[in-house]
């Protein structure tokens, strides 16, 4: 049985803070004792914030190129010169949506960066830097102060190109897979499975934001049990097609 337990009493996380300690903290003090196995999947506006990934946009310069896309959407062109320097390129810009792949990889709306759960004022938060890293300092504390095996793993909430409204997805993962790989396996029939891959570390961001939710201030740390997984050492990048490999753009 899989269960979805929410960490509670994690206090609003502001910048600077250590948020290794803030997750150990959590984690220790609360009812429900983390056990061998247990997936810790955290909502990544707790770390970008604490990590100090937030930027005011009374001090954003819009360029040109800012303030036509900006013009064409009716947005605010410091949020749009923000977002293009969090981006690797843009993929799509219409009136209504920018879609770029970000910094770390992703193709996804606003390159990841979002005014929600931000900060006060005129603020935006973008994506961690370096998220595998952030989960693996978190996964070697829990483990060595409470002597586990656990998995972490930081989600965002993210569109489809197809597909309407949001879901979780990985964006940086430590002490479990990335994917599973079913290839060779035989389904109920016999059939021998040829190319199917399960973005597990997707399906957990996903059902852990039954318990997070967007508005993950009160709740932006669950643990997911019950899952048996391998330990192993999987990065966010795991996830992501090489170019060549695209079936679209």
């Amino acid at each position: 049985m899989i269960q979805i337990i929410p960490i509670t009493g994690i206090p609003i996380v502001k910048p600077g803070e250590d948020i290794v300690k803030i997750i150990f903290d959590a984690v220790k003090n609360n009812p429900e004792r983390i056990l061998d196995g247990d997936i810790l999947v955290i909502a990544h506006k707790i770390v970008s914030r604490a990590t100090g990934r937030l930027i005011n946009l009374e001090n954003v310069k819009p360029s040109r190129k800012a303030l036509k896309i900006a013009g064409k959407m009716g947005e605010d062109a410091r949020k749009i010169q923000v977002i293009l320097n969090e981006s690797n390129r843009i993929i799509k810009s219409t009136v209504k949506h920018l879609i770029t792949e970000n910094k770390l990889g992703f193709v996804c709306a606003n390159a990841g960066v979002d005014r929600s759960n931000s900060y006060q004022g005129e603020y935006v938060i973008l994506p961690p830097v370096n998220p595998d890293k952030i989960c693996e300092d978190i996964r070697t504390l829990i483990e060595e102060k409470l002597h586990v095996k656990i998995g972490v793993l930081i989600s965002d909430t993210h569109g489809r190109a197809l597909r309407k409204g949001a879901v979780g997805v990985c964006l940086g993962l430590a002490g479990i897979p990335a994917l599973i790989n079913y290839k060779g396996r035989r389904d109920i029939f016999g059939y021998e499975l040829k190319a199917t891959e399960i973005a597990i570390a997707d399906e957990l961001a996903s059902a852990a934001e039954l318990v997070i939710g967007e508005s993950n201030e009160c709740i932006p740390v669950a643990i997911v049990r019950g899952l048996k997984l391998s330990s192993c050492s999987s990065i966010h990048t795991d996830l992501i097609y090489k170019f060549e490999e695209r079936l679209f753009y």
